[in-house]
């Protein structure tokens, strides 16, 4: 968990902080996603799912395609950069500078959001089934979340009034504005 006096100090800034200090400690977990139109398991090293166009105040998707209240989260993994080609290309990877550059086309591709498919695993889905070999630790709004080798997650479409004016409501609703109830 990043420490909040770096948050307040360094913005989002410090997420990648912390991110760069556990670097070489992160380790691939392997995951079994079940999403509303299919399944697809791997190894992953790092995983996003969210009900918003930022998560720890990083913009990954672009505005237009996300709506607060569709009922579908957006889902992020990627996955272990060691392997990702050979499993997908049968292309053996074994030079550490080949896993430096992978590491930085995925930062690249976040920073410009032309998601890889072959390093990331992105969808939107209303339920998500996830199964780890292992206990993977969770965060829920920069929060520890514990520790767990199975989740079931459902986004519960309009559940929750949001109250706010017309201009703010085009942006994260995908009723039109002014649209009777």
């Amino acid at each position: 968990t990043t420490p909040q006096e770096w948050k307040n100090m360094l913005g989002k800034t410090a997420y990648f902080i912390e991110g760069l200090k556990h670097l070489a400690e992160i380790k691939p977990h392997h995951m079994r996603i079940t999403y509303d139109e299919g399944v697809v398991e791997d190894d992953f090293v790092l995983g996003l799912v969210s009900n918003s166009v930022s998560v720890a105040g990083y913009k990954a998707y672009k505005k237009e395609d996300i709506k607060m209240d569709d009922g579908l989260f957006e889902v992020l993994f990627i996955r272990d950069l060691k392997n990702a080609l050979e499993r997908v290309y049968g292309v053996k990877q074994v030079l550490l500078l080949k896993n430096a550059l992978e590491l930085q086309e995925v930062l690249n591709a976040l920073l410009t959001k032309h998601l890889d498919a072959t390093k990331m695993f992105r969808c939107s889905s209303r339920h998500l089934h996830i199964v780890c070999d292992d206990e993977v630790q969770w965060t829920l709004d920069g929060e520890d979340g514990g520790s767990w080798d199975e989740v079931d997650l459902f986004n519960h479409q309009q559940v929750l009034p949001i109250i706010c004016g017309d201009e703010a409501l085009e942006d994260i609703s995908s009723q039109m504005v002014g649209e009777p109830e």
